[in-house]
């Protein structure tokens, strides 16, 4: 069985603290940290099935996602790496959020 190991990108890394900073002012410390453990746990989830997530190559080639409640996780499987691409809210227009991203 092969053992992965999560990377976030600094997109995702960007997308997580957004999460953080809306939650925290709308909804407080408590629901933040409920909703931040929801996402890290399904993150981890991942590592013990990496694809447990519905293939997304709609989005581009390669491409999984994971939907959370009010958000999706997407990721990408590079060998013995879970690549944590972004962590998209479910209203925003997926396509050109990563369209956006790739031109970085």
């Amino acid at each position: 069985m092969t053992q992965y190991q999560i990377i976030l990108s600094p997109r995702a890394q960007d997308d997580l603290k957004n999460v953080r900073e809306y939650t925290l002012a709308a909804y407080g410390e408590k629901q933040t940290q409920k909703y931040l453990s929801l996402i890290e746990e399904s993150i981890n989830q991942l590592l013990d099935n990496p694809e447990i997530g519905r293939n997304r190559d709609d989005v581009k080639s390669g491409y999984r996602s994971l939907n959370i409640e009010k958000h999706t996780i997407f990721y990408i499987i590079k060998k013995t790496d879970i690549h944590i691409l972004g962590v998209v809210h479910g209203r925003m227009d997926i396509t050109s959020q990563f369209k956006k991203y790739d031109k970085r």
